[in-house]
């Protein structure tokens, strides 16, 4: 399966339903529960950076010839939600099972690196709120 098409299959394509019939019932579940992970998450304080990945285009010659927004649907936020659970899940059981465990933690942010970053982010079309500075 592509993230395409998990993502049609979950928005109703016949096709895909039809020949993934016997996943459509998980598919659905994992978006489910993606959706509650997500909710649980914001309401624990986390913010959520669903900024678009920039696709870099080449011409034939290696070239760089402009950059676009990759495309972005349920089935990146199925997977990214599932892949943090499983960070929380290690951390979790190292920080409770384990005598001492090694792990990143996130300090405050540098006030201007987060300004440059919503610099960068109005330029694909995001905000974290702030205003850029100018």
């Amino acid at each position: 399966m592509t993230y395409t098409n998990v993502h049609l299959l979950l928005e109703g394509d016949a096709a895909l339903r039809e020949r993934y019939g016997p996943l459509v019932e998980r598919f659905e579940l994992m978006r489910e529960l993606a959706l509650i992970l997500n909710r649980k998450r914001v309401r624990r304080g986390s913010i959520d950076f669903d900024l678009p990945e920039p696709l870099i285009e080449f011409d034939e010659w290696g070239t760089m010839t402009g950059v676009t927004r990759a495309p972005r649907n349920i089935a990146h936020g199925i997977i990214e939600e599932f892949m943090l659970a499983a960070n929380e899940a290690v951390a979790s059981h190292l920080e409770n099972a384990a005598p001492a465990s090694i792990y990143r933690i996130h300090e405050k942010p540098d006030p201007k690196r987060v300004m440059e970053f919503e610099e960068v982010a109005v330029h694909f079309g995001c905000s974290l709120g702030s205003g850029p500075s100018r």
